[in-house]
């Protein structure tokens, strides 16, 4: 099995373990013909063992939440650049009064709301960042939502998740809206 594909997009390494595992389906088809791709693996056996022994270890994670490590960095870092966007630098201090900013008027619009999910209508800007940490610094669920998709399918995404607050970019307000 070969392939053809962008080098600028994929890792030689990641295409060749994807063809491993094309050609590892492909086997299991051929050996049995009346067999269905939901049933086949896409991993050897020694892989499969690996797995189920990634949760065995005494592997050492984190002991703290994802908030007090990002307050860590906001004290440690705090006249570094956290975010660049263009010619535009901010540094984590600023990045951390923008946060605590929106977090504290997200916490306020949903005061008393049941498993609140906060939509966040914005491009790839630093106003988005902003969003996500806030809405982690708060523990609320967020939904990342490209002001490029067409109106229909934003709609669609803002009442199928059940989104009880809808965050936008200030020139994006007719659109969440």
């Amino acid at each position: 099995v070969g392939a053809w594909y962008n080098a600028d997009l994929y890792r030689e390494e990641r295409m060749e373990l994807l063809l491993e595992h094309i050609d590892m389906l492909m086997g299991q088809m051929a050996q049995e013909l009346e067999s269905i791709i939901a049933d086949c693996h896409l991993t050897t056996r020694d892989q499969q063992r690996t797995t189920l022994q990634w949760g065995q270890g005494k592997a050492k994670l984190y002991d703290d939440s994802f908030t007090n490590l990002l307050q860590e960095s906001f004290k440690k870092y705090s006249s570094s650049p956290a975010l660049i966007d263009g010619e535009k630098s901010i540094t984590y201090h600023e990045l951390q009064q923008d946060v605590e900013v929106v977090a504290g008027a997200l916490s306020a619009k949903l005061s008393g709301k049941q498993n609140p999910v906060v939509g966040l209508l914005m491009g790839r800007t630093p106003d988005l960042i902003t969003g996500i940490l806030a809405t982690q610094a708060i523990g609320t669920a967020f939904l990342p939502i490209n002001p490029d998709l067409p109106k229909d399918r934003i709609q669609f995404m803002i009442k199928d998740s059940g989104c009880t607050l809808i965050l936008t970019e200030q020139q994006l307000d007719d659109i969440g809206s």
